[in-house]
């Protein structure tokens, strides 16, 4: 275990239900409380638990306490944590960019022909306990970044099929209301390049190379507030400040600024991306798993798995592995 700040971190990195057609099919398996669920290797982290194994675990998130949900080959499907059991919620969702919390899980449906095609945004709700179609949208659907929710909407963000998949000139960010209901446009075209939220704000990047700028208004209405000059990266809001993990092959490093703006600080944190909750943002470097809280403070564990995703929340990090053609899910608590 090793605890440092996020500060100093820079020398050391220098230095079974189903609600729509289809019957469900076992391709999640949970791992039996009786099974062994350390890693195959010596090396044995305390708390590091295999939950489920299974094919192409994409997007996963914690769906409220003790509870994960995930995109696997199509199907919408929730492993809970305590039980070990395994349910697919919606089968053939041919879901994508899924997003959770403890009332709602929320998807882009993948669209079949491309750009031009008409993407359902889907949202099931669990004390019904069934999916609808919240609203559609047309235009580019796999986005870095593409799909948020917070207790009122989901926001997607949607480009223009003019401009193809990476067309980043021309896009805008729309709020499906999570009650129903049209959605409305919270940034116009030409829109953010990522975007991010936090209880009262929306926070997002526009403009290219150079002549980039981080802005954000209130949820409610109101006008754009400029925040600071910045070039394109992902975004997340954590305890008063906004980070920015810069794109640029050559500019990794994580950078923060107070939600009201100022000068930027820098955290050489040279990592592709991050996954952030209310208390902590995580990311996986040189088979460690990182952590830092809102007070700067970074803990890391060392582990003996290769993640390719990663989600947190509370106090446990999730990790998805792939294993041969099947990928695997793995618990672990924050590191402290």
């Amino acid at each position: 275990m090793t605890r440092t700040s996020c500060a100093t971190f820079a020398l050391l990195t220098l230095a079974s239900t189903s609600c729509r057609k289809g019957a469900p099919r076992e391709r999640i398996q949970p791992i039996a409380s009786s099974e062994s669920t350390a890693p195959a290797q010596d090396a044995v982290v305390p708390g590091l638990v295999r939950v489920a194994t299974g094919e192409h675990l994409d997007d996963v998130q914690f769906a409220g306490e003790g509870r994960l949900a995930f995109c696997s080959g199509g199907e919408v499907v929730e492993v809970d944590l305590a039980e070990r059991r395994r349910s697919v919620l919606v089968a053939d969702a041919h879901c994508a960019r899924l997003v959770a919390d403890s009332a709602a899980i929320a998807w882009i449906e993948r669209a079949i022909d491309g750009t031009k095609a008409t993407n359902p945004v889907w949202l099931y709700d669990r004390v019904a306990g069934k999916a609808r179609v919240l609203g559609r949208f047309v235009g580019p659907a796999i986005e870095q970044g593409v799909l948020r929710l917070d207790d009122r909407d989901v926001y997607v963000l949607r480009g223009y099929p003019e401009y193809g998949l990476h067309g980043d000139r021309d896009r805008e960010l729309l709020a499906f209301p999570r009650a129903g209901g049209p959605p409305r446009v919270v940034v116009p075209r030409p829109g953010p390049n990522t975007f991010a939220l936090d209880e009262t704000h929306v926070y997002w990047q526009h403009g290219s190379f150079g002549t980039g700028e981080l802005s954000r208004r209130n949820k409610t209405g109101g006008s754009p507030t400029p925040v600071i000059k910045a070039e394109q990266g992902n975004l997340f809001v954590l305890g008063g400040a906004v980070y920015l993990n810069d794109w640029s092959p050559m500019e990794r490093d994580l950078r923060r600024v107070a939600v009201t703006g100022g000068s930027f600080g820098t955290l050489p944190i040279r990592v592709e991306s991050l996954v952030a909750s209310r208390e902590h943002f995580c990311w996986f470097a040189d088979r460690r798993v990182w952590c830092c809280g809102a007070d700067s403070v970074t803990h890391s564990v060392e582990v003996p798995i290769e993640a390719r995703a990663l989600a947190v929340s509370g106090g446990s990090v999730a990790l998805a592995t792939r294993d041969g053609d099947d990928d695997s899910l793995w618990l672990l608590p924050v590191p402290r």
